[in-house]
Formats: structure tokens, sequence, C-alpha cells
């Protein structure tokens, strides 16, 4: 099985014509094989063909290998996402995890803005929220060609984390689309919330394999993932982010360029972006993270 992982980084070996090993590299190696992992994946799944998702979990459950040296900034650049799991490691958690899965299609105009995350409380420890959270949006974006770089017309965003309390607002006003509101909002996945010196020291599997940070800033990435550990946190912004008291939030929102409003506006079309988002929250072995998930899922009536 680590001679099949090593496939995808290293290529093939082969003899040439004189008898010596050569390597190769390429996405002709990797390609046939993410289509197999991909065709036995749909097959487990019996469920209708749906190309999204399948790349969705496929990129989620990925991870780098434990004696990778690329520096984490450079990982997405020279290796992607990393090396595709197993069917069994893609499709089912351990008791100390669970995955939510939202699969939907997204207008110009409208967004997504869950105020009760069910966030798991066995995460609680010392007063503060633990865990690992990794979370990967994989869309389909608006392309035009005549535009040049900017060839890619839409975006989504997405966003998670803690907020103090709910409050009422005016849907009167412009851009104002859910009445009810967060204070005190707080996102996880922002690398700048996280202590270098404790990433730093940290070597577990999770710092490894599956720690990623990007810095997307204004480019429009039609595959986003983020993988974070939240006990890398400041002190400060730990006080800040998950204190005990803390709800959670889960917001999908969709952004265009201006050329493909105009083209809309024009032609009356509504504009849209099919999307996939996976969120996997970890905790420690002894946490009863999927049954906690469950119950909260229940009682916010998901």
């Amino acid at each position: 099985y680590d001679d099949k992982r090593k496939f995808y980084q290293t290529g093939v070996k082969s003899f040439d014509k004189n008898g010596k090993i050569s390597t190769a590299i390429g996405t002709s190696f990797s390609t046939p094989r993410v289509a197999s992992l991909i065709a036995g994946l749909d097959g487990e799944l019996e469920e209708t063909f749906d190309p999204l998702l399948l790349k969705a979990l496929v990129i989620h459950n990925s991870k780098y290998s434990k004696n990778l040296k690329v520096p984490e900034k450079e990982r997405t650049k020279q290796m992607g996402f990393g090396i595709p799991g197993c069917i069994t490691d893609i499709l089912y958690n351990k008791t100390n995890e669970a995955t939510l899965i939202l699969r939907d299609n997204l207008s110009k105009g409208e967004m997504i803005d869950i105020l009760d995350f069910p966030m798991p409380e066995c995460l609680i420890k010392d007063g503060y929220y633990t865990g690992k959270v990794i979370v990967t949006l994989v869309y389909d974006p608006i392309l035009d060609p005549t535009q040049g770089a900017e060839y890619c017309q839409s975006n989504i965003d997405v966003k998670f984390g803690s907020y103090d309390y709910k409050k009422l607002r005016d849907i009167e006003k412009r851009n104002i689309l859910n009445p009810v509101g967060r204070e005190g909002t707080n996102n996880v996945l922002k690398p700048t919330l996280y202590s270098k010196t404790i990433k730093k020291g940290n070597i577990g599997d999770f710092a490894l394999m599956e720690r990623l940070q990007i810095q997307y800033g204004d480019k429009y990435y039609p595959v986003k993932k983020y993988a974070v550990d939240l006990s890398e946190m400041t002190e400060g912004n730990k006080i800040n982010c998950l204190g005990k008291d803390k709800k959670w939030f889960l917001k999908i929102q969709g952004l265009y360029r201006d050329f493909v409003e105009t083209q809309a506006k024009l032609t009356g079309e509504i504009i849209s972006q099919e999307f996939c988002l996976i969120i996997t929250i970890k905790g420690d072995e002894d946490m009863s993270v999927y049954d906690n998930v469950t119950q909260n899922l229940d009682y916010y009536n998901f």
C-alpha cells in the first residue's frame, strides 16, 4: 500500500533499452489511478453520478506524506492537495469525528448563512473549544475565455467560526438579506489567528499530513481547502474565538465579476454556481464527536 501511495509522488519506474531503471512523472500516470478510485467510490455510494461530489470527497480526504520536506506554503503549488485515501477512509468516520456534506446550487443574490452550526460541545476542554477542522469547497465557476486572465468569472467564499450572539437586522437596508445577524464574529479559517511558534513545534500526523491554510486573497479558486488545529491559536485569539459560550456559524456566498453580471442583466439570465462543501470536525480519541453532532443536528431541526 505504501508503494501505491508513492506512485502518486514519483510516477513509475521502467527499464530503458539498456536495461537501466528510468523514472517518469506526470498526470498521465496519476490520472488513471484517480479515475479508478473515483469509479470505485461512485459504485460504493450507489447514488446518481455526481462528479462535483466525487471530486470534493477525494480532495477532502487527500493528505501529504509524513516525510514531506516541502514548505507548507509551497505544498499546493508543487503537490496539489496530496495523496487520496482509500474508499473506506473516504466514506467512513471514526467515533471521534463527524463529516457533513452540503451539496447545492447558489444563485446570484443568495447566500447560505447557518447560524446554528452543530458544533459538538464535547470538544470543550478547560473552558475552550478544541479540535481540528477540515473544510473543502469545490464549485463549478462561470468561465469566459474572452476575458483573458479573468476568464474565471465567478467565485464562492466560505467562512466558518464562532460568534457571541444573534441580533435582529433591518432587511430594508441595502445588501441586508438575513433578518437575523451575528455579533462578535470570528472566522477560524483565517491563518492570522494561529501562532507560528506553536505550529512549528507541532509534529503530529495532522501537522505533517493535513494542516493547510492558504491566503486565497482576491483570486478565484474553484477548489478551496482549509485544515486548522484550534489548539494552535494564540492565547488571545482563543479567548476571543473559542470560549465555551460561543455559538458557531457557517456562511457560503457567491461573487461575480462585472462582465458576467452585465451580460446576465442584458439577457435576463439568472446566474448560479453548483457547489459541494464538506466539513469534518475531529476531536481527541475519547470524544464522542459523531454522536454529539448527530444530536445537535436533531436539536436544531436540520
